[in-house]
């Protein structure tokens, strides 16, 4: 039989609005594109200054950002390989090499792809992949003191004995990421983040290497123009934007927190936290105030049962327990197929060394009393808050909330409560911790501080101090960056 015509109109699809790319705005010829003619003259000038030894790093690892707000992750994977960092992961096949995917552990990349990175969640994004950032806003600097960080980031060092300066040029061991807004240069957008990859002193202008090659190519900016870009407040976070010095670190990235799958806001968690510990600090009794062991395990036992009553809330998403949610629930559905994935993304050296982590954890006495308090309680320790690994045939761990917990409060408690810190501080001692362990709570200490904008210790005043778990948040919505 012939099928019934359906004689109802097809409405055609809304057409969508293009684009091929954006005319590049000279702004009074204070921009210039990189490729144009006078843009090859200011390049063949910065070459014969000495200020272009940043470029050819950078311009082996350019790349163009995959989402319209990424960016952010775009520029650290440029710079991240062009420092020849590790990532300590597999990118493919054999191969370990920094690709965006793997940048999501201080946002996530759902959140990134809609609203990109502030200049802080830039910073700490950094500093959990083994950089060291040292960072200046706009506000707090001056084109001045903007210039000569341009000029000594892309002059590299030459090498000994050349007392003219005439040498070869060693390795560049720096670079130099700006975060501005579009809006300053006539450019169509918001906030961006790109490196600089060269400086010519003649000009007085800098080369942007804009990773939204998708809309304009790269380009050479006058300085005080790009630094006049840089000091608009961004209104997710009432202050400036502003620029990065990054060099690689001789210390390592973190272990536990870095695995994909497995990674998190880590921003979110350690503000939660440092909230929580903030508010007890404030609510504390003189009476209980005393430094002795027995206080100091009820102390932690009242910050156990807080933490766990605000991250665990039914009514809340249980920020603590979603840390190791993916991989629990592929444990409990398939346990060979598990071990078996996560032994072939995951390097061999890196879940030896997670294996030496979760050992060191287990010797600290802030560790053992977390156990001790969690069984008393009898508190759940396992089921979603716990993954079990195999390092190789004979090795096996498990990471659950009282690994997490122990790192954790290492790492706030003495960043943000000393009289707590005080009252704790038999649990906190750093002379007691085996080397990977005070590793990786120097790295996540590194993180906080990036986080909180301080770039040196944290204040608690940088965080809510708010108990209840609807009080408590995370980082506002919203971005610093839009391609």
């Amino acid at each position: 039989p012939t099928p019934p015509v359906n004689d109802e109109p097809v409405q055609a699809p809304k057409p969508v609005s293009q684009f091929y790319r954006r005319p590049l705005p000279s702004c009074d010829g204070n921009v210039v594109p990189f490729s144009s003619p006078d843009g090859r003259l200011i390049f063949e000038e910065a070459l014969k200054s000495g200020h272009g030894d940043s470029f050819f790093p950078l311009i082996e690892q350019f790349r163009t950002q995959d989402e319209p707000a990424y960016c952010g992750v775009s520029t650290l994977t440029m710079v991240l390989n062009a420092l020849s960092v590790d990532p300590g992961r597999l990118w493919k096949g054999p191969w370990r090499w920094y690709c965006e995917e793997m940048l999501d552990c201080c946002r996530p990349l759902d959140h990134i792809k809609v609203h990109g990175l502030t200049f802080a969640e830039w910073d700490c994004l950094a500093r959990c992949n083994g950089v060291k950032t040292s960072r200046r806003y706009a506000s707090e600097s001056s084109v001045e003191e903007f210039r000569r960080a341009v000029e000594q980031v892309t002059s590299a060092r030459r090498e000994a004995g050349d007392e003219k300066g005439q040498g070869r040029p060693q390795q560049a061991r720096r670079f130099l990421v700006v975060s501005y807004t579009r809006k300053e240069l006539k450019q169509t957008g918001s906030g961006h983040f790109s490196p600089i990859g060269a400086y010519d002193p003649g000009s007085d202008m800098v080369l942007v290497l804009d990773v939204a090659r998708f809309k304009y190519p790269p380009h050479w900016v006058t300085l005080p123009m790009l630094f006049n870009a840089m000091m608009p407040r961004d209104t997710d976070t009432n202050k400036s934007r502003g620029y990065f010095i990054v060099e690689k670190s001789h210390r390592q990235s973190l272990i536990l927190f870095r695995l994909k799958g497995m990674q998190h806001p880590i921003s979110r968690l350690l503000t939660i936290l440092a909230s929580l510990v903030k508010e007890l600090e404030k609510n504390w009794r003189e009476e209980e105030n005393q430094q002795n062991l027995c206080c100091a395990e009820k102390t932690l036992e009242r910050l156990l049962e807080l933490c766990l009553t605000s991250l665990d809330n039914k009514d809340e998403e249980p920020v603590l327990s979603t840390i190791l949610s993916e991989f629990s629930s592929v444990r409990e559905s398939s346990t060979r197929k598990f071990q078996k994935w996560h032994i072939e993304i995951i390097p061999r050296e890196h879940l030896q060394a997670m294996s030496l982590l979760v050992k060191e954890i287990e010797k600290t006495l802030l560790f053992q009393t977390i156990r001790r308090v969690f069984v008393k309680r009898k508190w759940c320790t396992h089921c979603a808050g716990m993954i079990q690994l195999a390092c190789n045939n004979s090795t096996k761990y498990s990471v659950n909330k009282e690994h997490l917990l122990t790192i954790l409060f290492l790492t706030i408690i003495p960043k943000t409560c000393p009289l707590l810190e005080k009252q704790l501080g038999v649990y906190l001692r750093r002379d007691s911790m085996c080397e990977n362990l005070e590793k990786e709570v120097t790295a996540l200490a590194e993180a906080w501080d990036g986080l909180c904008g301080s770039g040196t210790v944290a204040s608690a005043a940088q965080v809510s101090c708010k108990a209840k778990p609807k009080a408590v948040s995370g980082l506002k919505k919203g971005s610093g960056c839009c391609g």
